[in-house]
């Protein structure tokens, strides 16, 4: 059936909506209208995926309809609207509800969308300790996840875990098992399960000494691509490094991320045969 609208031809299509002439022809600048004659408002830009990783965005939303009336935002979830952009902050269902009131033409207006927020994968990083020997001081781990959560250590054999070291409480092997349980953005990490020896005082004693050559320039610039670690141990033990402040270690380099002071430190753990 054909009726007229304020002067316009309006077509019934099959889904119960009509389609806007303003020739008599159908063209890509036609506007749908419902079954009383009013304009059919429509979202206008990207649409948001439907799934993404958490942390991601922002992702702008359009602030009016093809109107040109105003959007409204409501959003639930894991996920964050300030006005212009969507932030997915966590893992779980985003969902999000734009709506526009309408006015003497245009019908109102309601769009929901589901966005599937993905949490993040992350991995436990643990140098090499070495040995543990009875009645020295603790080791440290230096054991961290890439995603800055802290960690949680549990032991099987004579050591214990304090303050993150390791401490031998008796001869034997060492089985430390640590574990990221995640959070709201963070899927749980894969365990990293070490055995570390422990050896006793006199048997630690008869090892070999060594030492490490390590030297880095006295300051660096942000933005730069960063500076190559390189230390030698004169066991011939390959060397790790840990470090603390405003930067870290992307492939082998030392990367900063703010202004301040940055403390690398070149370790080599010892084994049977080397101290520490």
């Amino acid at each position: 059936a054909t009726f007229t609208a304020d002067g316009l031809f309006l077509t019934r299509v099959p889904d119960g909506q009509a389609i806007f002439r303003t020739q008599g022809t159908l063209g890509p600048d036609d506007i749908l209208v419902d079954e009383n004659g009013m304009f059919i408002q429509e979202l206008e830009g990207e649409a948001l995926p439907a799934s993404a990783p958490a942390g991601s965005g922002p992702y702008p939303l359009p602030v009016q309809t093809n109107a040109g009336l105003p959007v409204n935002y409501e959003v639930t979830g894991p996920c964050r609207w300030d006005g212009e952009e969507l932030t997915l902050t966590g893992s779980g269902e985003c969902e999000v509800v734009g709506s526009s009131e309408g006015d003497d033409r245009w019908a109102p207006f309601e769009d929901t969308t589901i966005v599937l927020v993905e949490a993040l994968d992350q991995v436990i990083a643990v140098p090499d300790i070495g040995v543990l020997v009875v009645g020295e001081e603790p080791v440290p781990l230096e054991a961290s996840a890439d995603s800055g959560l802290p960690l949680a250590y549990t032991t099987e054999g004579p050591c214990e875990i304090v303050d993150g070291a390791g401490v031998a409480t008796g001869e034997g092997t060492c089985i430390i098992t640590i574990e990221q349980e995640g959070d709201d953005e963070w899927a749980p990490a894969e365990p990293v399960v070490i055995e570390v020896e422990i050896l006793g005082a006199a048997e630690a004693g008869e090892r070999e000494t060594q030492t490490i050559s390590f030297s880095l320039a006295g300051s660096m610039q942000l933005g730069t691509s960063g500076l190559r670690l390189s230390a030698t141990s004169s066991s011939g033990l390959p060397v790790t490094f840990t470090v603390s402040g405003p930067c870290r270690i992307s492939g082998g380099r030392l990367v900063t991320e703010s202004p301040g002071t940055c403390r690398v430190t070149a370790v080599q753990a010892g084994d049977e045969d080397v101290q520490r």
